[in-house]
């Protein structure tokens, strides 16, 4: 398993468990510190987003590849960086 992939299935198991506490509240521990960090990662995400924009437009589905940026960041599009380099 690559680093990439790896960091995809940590990331998607992240996103489910925040979606879970989100919908429900009652099995929150933490003092909801894990929808705080899904947040965060939104955030930093969406900054990614902007600056590998240019990137995404040149390939051939741009808005899966947004999506996935928004959902992965550097483990979706630190792989197409290395496919264009090679």
């Amino acid at each position: 398993m690559t680093f990439f992939t790896l960091g995809k299935v940590l990331l998607a198991l992240v996103w489910a468990s925040a979606l879970v506490v989100a919908l429900f509240p009652s099995m929150a521990t933490g003092d909801g510190m894990l929808v705080k960090v899904a947040l965060v990662t939104l955030v930093i995400h969406v900054i990614e987003l902007i600056f590998v924009d240019a990137r995404l437009r040149q390939q051939p589905n741009p808005l899966w590849h947004r999506v996935q940026v928004l959902l992965f960041g550097y483990f979706h599009w630190g792989r197409l960086s290395k496919a264009e380099s090679a």
